[in-house]
């Protein structure tokens, strides 16, 4: 009877173990798969959100040009931007709107651009000008142009080194020129500062001749 009491104590002390055991594995089974699923959660949750990321589409930018004033010449239309002011043309020839006061080329978004029917000579070199059916002396290095117009475009830049000559920009002073190939004739667009601490705005110029039609 004590053999069997305490066979039976073994037997119970062995039940235990195995069954402690049993609870240990399966409580790490439970635990392991857990573990697994909260990764493979985490990571479908990064690839979903990378997903995303890249599929987010860039907002196409504003038309700028869009309310801007339209001019018609007699030959074409050109919009201008907002906030300029340009002189149209009732004394040089070919030139369609010019403009030669320091500050009639900045950008005023919303404020609408005006070309005024003024006559009279200009006060000094040329900020701006608009010039149909010209044939120019183009000076300075070609620069390269998107081909954003409606005709094909040459863009070039020039830099003044030397002393001012009479009507030209000053030394230091920048110019932009473009030539608009349209049809049989030529238009032609210059745009200059001054001097270096004037705002370099060509990129809208870039705009009024890409809207040339």
């Amino acid at each position: 009877m004590k053999i069997n009491q305490k066979g039976f104590s073994i037997v119970e002390v062995l039940l235990v173990v195995l069954v402690l055991a049993v609870l240990g594995f399966g409580g790490y089974y439970v635990w392991d798969k857990q573990s697994d699923k909260n990764e493979e959660s985490k990571t479908s949750t990064t690839t979903l959100v990378t997903k995303n990321e890249e599929s987010k589409v860039v907002p196409v930018e504003e038309d700028m040009t869009k309310d801007w004033t339209v001019y018609s010449g007699t030959t074409f239309s050109v919009k201008i931007p907002d906030g300029w002011e340009l002189v149209g043309n009732r004394e040089y020839k070919n030139i369609v709107a010019y403009c030669s006061d320091s500050s009639c080329l900045t950008y005023k978004k919303g404020v609408l651009g005006v070309v005024r029917d003024t006559e009279g000579g200009r006060g000094g070199p040329f900020r701006f000008t608009l010039f149909d059916n010209a044939s120019p002396s183009l000076r300075g290095s070609k620069e390269s142009y998107v081909a954003t117009a409606n005709y094909p475009v040459e863009k070039y830049k020039f830099t003044q080194t030397g002393e001012q000559e009479l009507m030209d920009i000053p030394k230091g002073g920048i110019q932009y020129s473009y030539v608009i190939k349209r049809q049989s004739t030529q238009i032609v667009v210059t745009y200059s500062l001054f001097s270096p601490d004037q705002k370099d705005e060509s990129n809208i110029v870039d705009l009024l001749v890409a809207s040339i039609k």
